[in-house]
């Protein structure tokens, strides 16, 4: 993810890119998402640069521990959708599937990054959220 010139922002495509990623100060970070449609979620992808890719070798500003929430409502009530750990020693990408409340459709997401692998600010390169459209679709407001 960047920060564009208008202040908004994108979500990076693949290939992952150092230096072309979302950066907030400390160990933990958040992150809002509103969908197109309500959706019933079955994964969350997380990407971040490899320690491969780094120009120095170290990925330690990587998410490790986060928690994914759905809201069928801006500013609604918030379920937990799973709490997952981000393995600085994996693929560049990791997908991890939700295993609670499938049967439910939402239409906001929030990321919340507990901690990193070790430095003072949290850097998020891209995230997901995947999954199949109901059949019958709530309004949208």
């Amino acid at each position: 993810m960047y920060r564009s010139p208008s202040g908004v922002l994108r979500a990076q495509h693949y290939p992952l890119t150092p230096g072309q990623y979302w950066r907030m100060e400390g160990s933990s970070m958040q992150l809002f998402i509103a969908m197109a449609t309500h959706i019933h979620i079955s994964h969350v992808t997380i990407g971040h640069i490899t320690a491969e890719q780094s120009p120095n070798g170290n990925i330690s500003s990587a998410p490790k521990e986060f928690s994914v929430y759905g809201l069928k409502r801006f500013k609604g009530e918030e379920t937990l959708l799973g709490k997952f750990e981000f393995q600085d020693n994996g693929e560049s990408f990791q997908t991890f599937e939700v295993h609670e409340h499938m049967d439910t459709v939402f239409k906001f997401v929030r990321l919340q990054v507990e901690n990193n692998h070790g430095s003072d600010y949290t850097c998020l390169y891209n995230f997901r959220v995947h999954g199949n459209l109901p059949t019958n679709p709530p309004p949208l407001f």
